[in-house]
């Protein structure tokens, strides 16, 4: 409105972040009006309340995303036949590196602020490795099987959708190929504008950007009847793949990236990216979730919120196919 108005200060401290102060301006009625969130290096994130017109105006890409790209020295190329990669990842503030550690991703260590991270993309899985019968039914895996908050694997469309992919398939790893190609040809318009939906509101909208595709994702994964869980971590867009989104994603660059995995096999984890299309090489993974959490946005941002902007990634060896 333009004008000044009185409001309450409070000031909050979530248990993952103890160090980062969240502030809240109320208003009468208790409402905010104002949310300033502090992103580490990244500085401060402010949210301003507006109304309903405004929120929803067509948007530019968020200077946070392009303001959080990381461009190594020595750009990579063909990252589709990138069968093996090291890197050299540090960190230039106090935020240690903290990276996912098993799976194809070895982390070796040298401090807490420097790490070398090798990622090789899974090969020839053999058949005796795979389930057997789907939907898995063994209760070991219940945790990646069931419905939750985001990942409601029990929603109409999602089921639908499910039973599309399905089809008379019965090997696993070719129906997380289906999932991933499929996923990646339906939706329909790939942006920045949505924060973090559910997969049942994306299986109704079939658009959003890298999280809108990792939910839906797992979620059919689920209603298939396979585990699943998503990833959080970083993705390298080779020049041209991120044009318009920041002048580092033009020449080629790292960025915070959202994808799934679905269990094909007892311990058997196959990595599906249906944004980008694939998973290569060129995606480090930093965090691993089944979305049971009662704030599993929080829980897998946790360990970004704390590196971005603050991370250098070089690429120290590749090999190719």
């Amino acid at each position: 409105e333009g004008k000044p108005r009185e409001a309450i200060r409070c000031d909050v401290r979530h248990s993952l972040f103890p160090d980062m102060n969240i502030v809240t301006w109320l208003g009468d009625a208790g409402h905010p009006l104002v949310v300033e969130n502090p992103l580490g290096a990244m500085g401060t994130m402010r949210v301003v309340t507006c109304d309903k017109a405004t929120a929803l105006k067509p948007n530019d890409p968020p200077d946070l995303f392009a303001a959080s790209m990381i461009v190594p020295r020595r750009p990579l190329k063909n990252i589709r036949r990138l069968r093996r990669a090291t890197y050299q990842i540090t960190s230039q503030n106090d935020a240690p590196v903290r990276v996912y550690s098993g799976e194809g991703q070895d982390v070796n260590p040298s401090s807490a602020k420097i790490a070398l991270v090798s990622v090789t993309v899974p090969g020839l899985i053999e058949k005796a490795a795979l389930f057997r019968a789907i939907p898995v039914r063994d209760p070991k895996w219940d945790d990646y099987l069931k419905p939750t908050t985001y990942l409601q694997s029990d929603d109409p469309k999602v089921v639908e959708l499910a039973k599309e992919i399905r089809g008379d398939e019965t090997n696993p790893v070719w129906l997380a190929k289906r999932i991933e190609r499929v996923i990646f040809e339906k939706m329909r318009r790939r942006n920045l504008t949505k924060a973090f939906s559910s997969a049942s509101e994306v299986a109704a909208s079939l658009e959003g950007d890298c999280t809108e595709h990792a939910v839906l994702a797992a979620a059919v994964a689920r209603a298939i009847g396979l585990p699943s869980r998503v990833v959080t971590g970083l993705a390298y867009l080779e020049p041209g793949r991120g044009s318009g989104l920041s002048a580092a994603a033009d020449t080629g660059a790292f960025g915070f990236h959202m994808w799934a995995e679905v269990m094909v096999g007892p311990e058997v984890w196959w990595p599906v990216d249906a944004a980008l299309g694939g998973v290569t090489a060129a995606h480090i993974a930093i965090r691993k979730s089944a979305m049971d959490q009662i704030e599993p946005a929080l829980e897998l941002g946790s360990e970004i919120l704390l590196m971005v902007g603050a991370l250098q990634i070089e690429v120290v060896a590749t090999e190719y196919l």
